[in-house]
């Protein structure tokens, strides 16, 4: 199946990544917490996955070499004491991908946790079109 989208400029797939940091905090000040800070680093960790994940076709936590999302984060020098991830695949936009992730136990928990940053990674291609990546952490 070919993609749905074109060639994604860097301003779409910055646009897609910042909705979805911004949906994480609108559903955080909804229930009076604080805002996750936004943290280049570990988006470009998130982002990095997106791309693997779309240019070699699969959809997994850990990438074909078998690195977890913690062993990602170690290697690009992120010092965590916690961390998470959630990822989406094949959502149109980051409010469908959003409300997925609202709507999956697991993924809401990683959302609605005590950790302090974010960082969002996407990437367009691949069979699902479009690959989701948010990492959270605090150091």
């Amino acid at each position: 199946m070919s993609s749905f989208y074109p060639e994604a400029s860097s301003t779409l797939v910055s646009a897609y990544e910042r909705q979805s940091f911004d949906l994480a905090n609108a559903a955080r000040a909804k229930l009076g917490m604080s805002p996750f800070a936004w943290d280049d680093r570990i988006a470009g960790t998130a982002r990095k996955h997106s791309q693997d994940m779309a240019a070699n076709d699969f959809f997994d936590h850990n990438n074909l070499q078998g690195a977890s999302p913690f062993d990602r984060m170690k290697r690009d020098g992120i010092k965590i004491r916690a961390a998470a991830e959630n990822i989406a695949a094949g959502q149109t936009s980051a409010i469908f991908a959003h409300h997925g992730w609202m709507n999956s136990e697991g993924h809401r928990k990683n959302l609605l946790s005590d950790i302090k940053r974010l960082g969002v990674g996407v990437a367009f291609g691949g069979s699902m079109s479009i690959y989701y990546t948010q990492n959270f952490y605090t150091p």
